[in-house]
């Protein structure tokens, strides 16, 4: 079957399906493209939601059990720490410098260059007073005590015990 088209030309009605074939077969390449980004961003959405719920779970359990993240404070406390400086092989009383001026009222010299924020790690034998917006050490003395004292960090005035 022969067809005139209005240009001049003739066309055969088979490359006319020709034609239309190739044009449903470029739609069809169209849509699978479009729903291989689709299937990609709905993935990527997925794993996005995941890590988000992974995060709230997490955060929700230290709500729940204060120990526990107290405990993970504690060990990030002390490995900052012994970056700087051997630390005995002992779990240490910290506590967070709140009162900065009735510390140095208690020890003027150890507390000399303390500021509100700043970790206290209290061991038998060591004080280390730790400054972690800097990541420094600000101050290392050795602890004294009685019979009837403690080493507990919480008896000094002007600290807010950590865990």
């Amino acid at each position: 079957m022969n067809l005139q088209s209005p240009f001049g030309s003739e066309h055969t009605g088979s490359m006319e399906q020709s034609g239309t074939s190739e044009k449903t077969g470029k739609a069809l390449n169209l849509f699978q493209k479009r729903d291989s980004v689709l299937v990609v961003l709905l993935v990527v959405c997925i794993l996005v939601a995941g890590g988000l719920g992974l995060l709230y779970y997490k955060e929700k359990q230290k709500a729940v059990n204060p120990t526990v993240a107290a405990g993970e404070e504690a060990n990030f406390l002390k490995r900052q720490v012994e970056k700087h400086i051997l630390l005995p092989d002992e779990e240490p009383g910290i506590a967070t410098v709140v009162d900065v001026d009735k510390l140095r009222e208690s020890n003027p010299e150890f507390y000399a260059d303390a500021k509100n924020g700043h970790k206290l790690l209290v061991y038998k034998n060591k004080a280390i007073l730790y400054d972690p917006e800097k990541d420094r050490i600000v101050n290392v003395a050795p602890v004294v005590t009685t019979d009837t004292e403690t080493t507990d960090p919480s008896s000094v005035p002007g600290t807010n015990p950590s865990n």
